[in-house]
């Protein structure tokens, strides 16, 4: 009987060493989720200053064009 008390203590010890095991696997996978999420939220938000940026400067760029035509044409160089 002892023998058999002895084999319940040890796998009742395995078993609460596995769901250890478990429980501490779940958490590494969450805080890797949560940390990938960080990264990808924040590289998100670069990307998103990164377009507005450029689409400003093509806004600035046009306006650059613009002013550049105005008055083309309306002026003759005689002297040649």
């Amino acid at each position: 009987m002892l023998y058999r008390d002895t084999q319940i203590k040890a796998i009742i010890f395995v078993l609460e060493v596995i769901k250890m095991d478990i429980v501490m696997d779940v958490a590494q996978v969450a805080m890797s989720m949560k940390t990938m999420s960080v990264r990808t939220e924040s590289s998100l938000k670069v990307m998103k200053m990164a377009m507005d940026v450029v689409e400003q400067e093509g806004a600035d760029l046009m306006k650059l064009i613009d002013a550049a035509m105005t008055g083309i044409g309306q002026n003759i160089d005689i002297m040649a």
